[in-house]
């Protein structure tokens, strides 16, 4: 009887070490195991994180570490188009994991320990070609011909093309001051050439529709970002930038909203409250709900992967608001994002401002 209590009691020992050794290793691993599947569906809510503690920086980073590293085989689930960093309704820091619909299957609830939510918003797509009316929101129609010097917000297009986005906002480099806007809006998807007219308003708004005329030229294409297309890409930003002048083009926005934006940008943030001006859906404001979302969409044809992207609460804007400058929603106006995309919904994304600057070397007028 001693013998065999020995015997079991050695057995037991080494089971426990061995199960100790197994968690010690998985738990120190970066290459965690993926939790089950059947990710919770869930819409943000940003009514209810907004009156919660702002998320922990440290925690949001670690976050997006785990969905850097996991991003690709997330974006590999069929009807899974991209991901972001974002916030449960309760507080908790997740990794977004961005549907086309609803009955998504196979994403796992977990990775390396970090809940995963679905989050249904539909495929965005660019918002340069409007589909409708709009721009006035009861204030000013940024669809019409502007006086000139015209204020930020307004109708814009590549006289090459029959569209129309937005004037973003208008910035400086070398002693000149150009309009800066996406590439899709004033380079027409990488076709365009330095030397193209950029017209107010774009064509798609003038009467008859797609009409025009070389004396609304306010600007010429000047650079452009190429957008390096397929699903493999890793884009940052979709922009570009054409060289005008201040008879031209102005530094605000019209006088009945919120001016000049400031000169300095800033990181967009969980929880930011932020406004813009734009050719369809006027001023509106909004929430930062997601941070380094990644985002597969058509361009020139192809579908094109972007990555360290801003994400921002619905209703936030309307096909033709391509090219507005996102901005905080205080008296500060500070620069957060360049819209570039977004769905029906009007769930919008945006590339980091600090991303569009660099990549252009440009600074904006502003206050």
């Amino acid at each position: 009887m001693k013998r065999n209590s020995r015997w079991s009691l050695l057995v037991l020992s080494l089971t426990l070490l061995v199960a100790l050794t197994a968690f010690f290793w998985i738990g120190c691993s970066d290459n965690q195991p993926i939790g089950p599947d059947n990710a919770a569906v869930f819409t943000p809510n940003p009514m209810a994180t907004a009156k919660m503690l702002p998320p922990n920086a440290s925690e949001v980073a670690q976050v997006m570490a785990v969905q850097n590293r996991h991003a690709s085989s997330l974006e590999s689930i069929k009807g899974i188009f991209g991901t972001a960093t974002g916030r449960d309704n309760n507080g908790k820091v997740v990794i977004m994991a961005l549907a086309d619909n609803p009955g998504v299957t196979g994403v796992p609830a977990n990775i390396e320990g970090v809940p995963v939510k679905v989050f249904v918003t539909g495929r965005p797509q660019l918002f340069k070609k409007p589909g409708g009316t709009g721009g006035g929101g009861g204030k000013v129609d940024l669809k019409t011909r502007a006086t000139r010097p015209v204020p930020i917000g307004y109708s814009i297009g590549n006289y090459n093309e029959c569209a129309s986005g937005t004037f973003g906002c208008a910035v400086e480099k070398g002693g000149n001051i150009y309009i800066l806007s996406n590439n899709h809006v004033l380079a027409r998807e990488n076709a365009g050439s330095p030397g193209e007219p950029i017209v107010q308003p774009g064509r798609y708004d003038n009467k008859p529709m797609c009409s025009g005329s070389l004396s609304d030229q306010i600007a010429t294409l000047s650079q452009f970002v190429k957008v390096n297309t397929g699903a493999n890409a890793n884009n940052t930003v979709d922009c570009a930038i054409a060289i005008s002048s201040t008879a031209d083009i102005g530094c605000a926005t019209p006088s009945k909203f919120y001016g000049l934006p400031n000169s300095t940008p800033v990181d967009a943030v969980l929880d930011l409250p932020v406004k813009k001006v734009g050719r369809t859906s006027s001023e509106t404001h909004g929430t930062v709900i997601g941070v380094n979302a990644t985002v597969t969409i058509a361009y020139a044809g192809a579908n094109t992967r972007f990555v360290d992207q801003v994400l921002i609460s619905s209703r936030f804007s309307k096909a033709g608001d391509s090219g507005s400058l996102i901005v905080t929603d205080d008296a500060n106006d500070n620069p957060v994002a360049l819209l570039f995309a977004g769905n029906k919904q009007g769930y919008t994304w945006g590339n980091r401002i600090q991303n569009v600057l660099s990549a252009l070397n440009v600074t904006i007028c502003g206050k």
